[in-house]
């Protein structure tokens, strides 16, 4: 009877332990389940906000982009950088005659520096779009004037052979310089006087930088205005 009653209590266990991994097997896969679908969902918004930090950083590099192509520009409007390209190399020197008549004023047979200023006012009016005189850049507060017998461009002084490098359409500034009325008395005093101007028309025209610090005195910028 012991021996029956033994084998009987193992027969009516066995069912229920099944029973029970059964269940427990199934919680642990609704559970698994659940993390699964709870880590495709946290997976689902990292790569949301991936996506959106990468196209943020896109609109970042485009800005940046845009910003430094700006800021070039404008370096290259003021003259702050180097450039090259076609146009004419305009050389003024004096006169080479040796024996000035008697009666003759020798500063007609010299360089002035309102020879030089109708030279870029006219290579300017012809559409040069960057001018170096004797490796000086010309920009916008930049002068030609003179003290005594010397010529003085951006607190530098010059001396004769006078370069302009010009850069620009070469023949536009080679017939201005030869034909324009800005010219006109100088190319008079050439003839008389012989006064040296040479134009040569060049493909590959290199102009400097402009080296100096730009200094403002008086002017501020006006806040809130500008880009």
């Amino acid at each position: 009877l012991a021996v029956q009653w033994h084998s009987a209590t193992q027969n009516t266990t066995q069912p229920a332990s099944r029973d029970t991994t059964r269940q427990e097997v199934s919680a642990s896969i609704v559970r698994f389940e659940r993390e699964q679908t709870d880590l495709k969902q946290q997976v689902g918004q990292l790569r949301a906000e991936l996506n959106g930090l990468q196209q943020q950083s896109a609109a970042s590099q485009g800005s940046l982009g845009s910003a430094q192509k700006m800021l070039k520009q404008q370096q290259v409007e003021a003259g702050l950088v180097p450039l090259r390209g076609p146009g004419v190399i305009v050389t003024f020197d004096d006169s080479k005659v040796s024996n000035i008549p008697n009666g003759e004023d020798p500063a007609h047979y010299i360089i002035h520096e309102y020879d030089l200023r109708d030279g870029i006012n006219t290579l300017l009016g012809a559409g040069a779009e960057a001018i170096s005189l004797n490796g000086e850049r010309l920009v916008s507060n930049s002068s030609v004037y003179c003290v005594g017998s010397t010529i003085i461009v951006n607190s530098t002084r010059l001396s004769p052979p006078y370069v302009i490098n010009a850069i620009g359409d070469s023949r536009m500034l080679h017939d201005a310089m030869m034909n324009s009325p800005q010219m006109s008395k100088f190319l008079q005093r050439r003839a008389l006087y012989e006064v040296q101007m040479t134009v040569l028309p060049a493909d590959d025209v290199q102009v400097p930088e402009y080296k100096n610090a730009p200094t403002f005195k008086y002017a501020t910028p006006i806040e809130g205005q500008g880009k």
